[in-house]
C-alpha cells in the first residue's frame, strides 16, 4: 500500500505482520521512520481505532476448582429435561 499519509504508514506498518501487532507503539513508529513520543504516538493509533489491550493470564484451575466444576456438571447435566 503506498501513501504519504503518516497515520496510514504506521496503521499499516502495525497490521502488516502479527510480530508487529505485538510491538509499543513507539517502536512502530520507529520501524517507520517518523519520530513520536509515547503519548503522541498512542494518541495517532488510537485515532485510526487501534486500541491495544494486555493480554491477561489465565491461572489454572486447583484441585478443588476442578472437582467444583465437575460437581456442578453431573448436577446440572439435565437441566433441559
Amino acid at each position: 500500500m503506498v501513501t504519504d499519509d503518516p497515520c496510514s504508514r504506521l496503521i499499516a506498518r502495525a497490521t502488516a505482520r502479527s510480530q508487529n501487532r505485538r510491538l509499543p507503539y513507539i517502536q512502530v513508529a520507529e520501524l517507520e521512520g517518523i519520530h513520536l513520543g509515547c503519548r503522541a504516538a498512542r494518541t495517532v493509533f488510537e485515532s485510526e481505532g487501534d486500541h491495544r489491550k494486555v493480554a491477561r493470564i489465565k491461572p489454572f484451575l486447583s484441585a478443588n476448582s476442578k472437582e467444583g466444576r465437575s460437581e456442578w456438571g453431573r448436577r446440572f447435566h439435565d437441566w433441559s429435561s
